[in-house]
């Protein structure tokens, strides 16, 4: 498992979140957007024990997972208001630091949200994109919507997968489209 560890930002609600109430139906798959040299999970955990308005439970990288928020804090992360993925999902944000290994990032985000849907004992059917919640279609996880580095979001579901069941897929195997819900 990656290393993990808590920074827990001041919960303000109206400022930063929308308090607590997260009914925890879903984890909501984000990536930062920021390629800069240090813009790793301690920095955007530093970012949001400041001023910073948007929020979200988890920033991972290459190296280690740091939780910013308890999962019951409904947090600003998904552009859909008050609706499902801000108010009822766990949000992890995926570094893409360029000083980062991003394979390494993206399997640890795998671990992370593999971890997090065991203990909430959500179904990896309510993992989604923060893209399908995104009111403007924010491209986001932008790397992993555009398949960067063989990794697309068919492959990182089936990684995700392997970790609940304890059998782990690395990036180049053979991915099979995930069912929806009507081919179930």
């Amino acid at each position: 498992m990656v290393a993990i560890k808590k920074q827990l930002a001041p919960v303000r609600p109206g400022a930063n979140c929308y308090g607590t109430g997260n009914k925890k139906t879903g984890v909501t798959i984000h990536q930062t957007g920021n390629a800069r040299v240090g813009a790793n999970a301690q920095m955007h955990a530093n970012l949001q024990s400041g001023v910073y308005s948007a929020s979200w439970h988890w920033q991972v990288d290459d190296k280690e997972a740091i939780q910013s928020f308890t999962h019951d804090v409904s947090c600003y992360h998904a552009s859909d208001g008050s609706g499902d993925g801000n108010m009822h999902s766990i949000a992890i944000e995926g570094c893409i630091n360029a000083d980062g290994d991003y394979k390494k990032s993206v399997d640890n985000m795998a671990k992370l949200a593999a971890k997090i849907l065991k203990d909430e004992n959500i179904s990896i059917m309510n993992m989604k994109q923060h893209y399908d919640f995104a009111r403007d279609k924010k491209n986001c996880p932008a790397q992993i919507r555009s398949g960067k580095d063989g990794i697309d979001w068919a492959k990182f579901v089936q990684m995700v997968q392997g970790y609940i069941n304890e059998k782990p897929v690395v990036a180049g195997e053979k991915v099979e489209k995930p069912k929806t819900d009507k081919q179930l």
